[in-house]
């Protein structure tokens, strides 16, 4: 039996417009008028309304792989999200799937909190919500991860309970 973990949650993260908007526009700037990434139309365009912009955003910042080697040319934020591990629980019909995003941004953002509005809007989109598996997903773990040079990164780790079918 095959579960769409990954899917499920990267749709529920590629419909989020703050999401986006977080990975995508550069920190705000009063010396160069660059807005709040948070700014509404007309400051910025909602990615979501423009279906080229939109495709550009998530193929470049929400990846379902480990590609890093461009963050060398470009200052950016991008989200990595994989399976982790399945754990068994006290029920042996149950276990518990990991879900796991990993969070990467440019020191670039480090003024204005980026990764914190980031990881904010991961918690509401996904803990408590039934996205996928059985039950509502859950947050398990949380840590720092090795970077490639001027990034910093933190991996996040959701539960999803599962049956255990193999």
């Amino acid at each position: 039996m095959s579960k769409n973990y990954i899917k499920d949650t990267f749709d529920v993260l590629i419909s989020s417009e703050k999401l986006k908007r977080l990975l995508w526009y550069p920190p705000e700037n009063l010396i160069d008028n660059t807005p709040n990434p948070l700014s509404l139309a007309p400051a910025l365009p909602n990615i979501s309304d423009n279906e080229e912009l939109n495709w550009r955003v998530i193929d470049d910042r929400i990846l379902l792989n480990s590609k890093s080697d461009d963050l060398a040319k470009d200052a950016k934020c991008r989200i990595y999200l994989y399976l982790g591990g399945r754990n068994m629980t006290s029920n042996p019909m149950f276990v518990t799937q990991e879900i796991i995003v990993d969070v990467l941004w440019n020191e670039l953002f480090d003024n204005d909190l980026r990764f914190d509005s980031i990881t904010e809007t991961l918690q509401q989109l996904l803990i408590g919500k039934y996205i996928t598996g059985i039950g509502k997903m859950s947050y398990y773990d949380g840590s720092p991860i090795n970077t490639p040079k001027n990034y910093s990164g933190y991996r996040h780790i959701y539960l999803v309970g599962s049956s255990n079918k193999s």
